[in-house]
């Protein structure tokens, strides 16, 4: 998690600071892979056992999963 999504201005608050996890991942040698914030309306869709990313596929925390996903497929194909 890197920070909450603002519900109403929907500007980023990064309530656990910034490059905690580059640098962990730069640490472990392994690739970093994206930040997700808090979001509310994960949890919304959550609740109602609808993944975020069909509920609201435009939406900041949708982009940024979509984003990881890529990059996890494109780690699993480099590798076959």
């Amino acid at each position: 998690m890197s920070g909450f999504i603002c519900p109403h201005c929907e500007n980023e608050i990064l309530i656990f600071g910034k490059g905690t996890g580059v640098k962990l991942a730069e640490e472990m040698d392994i690739p970093f892979l994206g930040r997700l914030p808090l979001d509310v309306e994960t949890a919304s869709a959550s609740d109602i056992g609808t993944p975020v990313v069909i509920k609201e596929p435009e939406s900041e925390i949708s982009v940024r999963i979509s984003k990881i996903v890529d990059k996890i497929e494109s780690k699993i194909i480099n590798k076959s």
